[in-house]
């Protein structure tokens, strides 16, 4: 941790056990207080905390706490969480590259929040399939995870596996 006039400023895996620690609760917007708390890391790293540096699992932790929000009883924080989720995703980019967990997590997410059915379900599914194929996070684990939410999506990527 790095100190300013003897107070100790949080490093990355203080914020990111704070994240980790939302994922898992089961506070009321469970999603928004993690990424307030991701937001605030990325403001203290911005504002010169170099430990501050968000780092991939942050992001993870996030996407964890809004794939979680699914037991909530109101329909719009399950709105606010794949909102979230999306957002998250977006930025996380802006800071490191997404591993197999990332695409697992917003695999879950999307099965959980968005209804079966749902125009965006496929749309969203499939464009983010495609980028972890471009990141070349495929992993046996991920394509696990797909055929749980999306199965005829993961057989046609397995038949363009086989072909290739």
């Amino acid at each position: 941790m790095e100190e300013h006039s003897g107070i100790p400023y949080p490093d990355g895996y203080s914020y990111t056990t704070v994240i980790n620690c939302f994922a898992r609760s089961i506070v009321d917007r469970k999603a928004k207080k993690a990424r307030q708390i991701l937001d605030k890391m990325i403001q203290s790293y911005a504002a010169g905390n170099a430990a501050a540096k968000p780092q991939i699992y942050a992001f993870n932790g996030v996407l964890s706490a809004s794939a979680h929000t699914h037991h909530t009883r109101f329909p719009e924080e399950r709105l606010e969480a794949f909102t979230i989720l999306v957002s998250t995703f977006l930025l996380l980019r802006e800071w490191t590259e997404p591993n197999d967990s990332t695409y697992i997590l917003f695999f879950q997410a999307c099965e959980r929040l968005l209804p079966k059915g749902h125009r965006l379900y496929e749309q969203v599914i499939e464009t983010v399939v495609y980028s972890c194929v471009r990141d070349g996070q495929m992993s046996a684990k991920v394509m696990h995870a797909l055929h749980n939410i999306a199965p005829d999506l993961a057989q046609q990527f397995e038949k363009i596996d086989a072909k290739e």
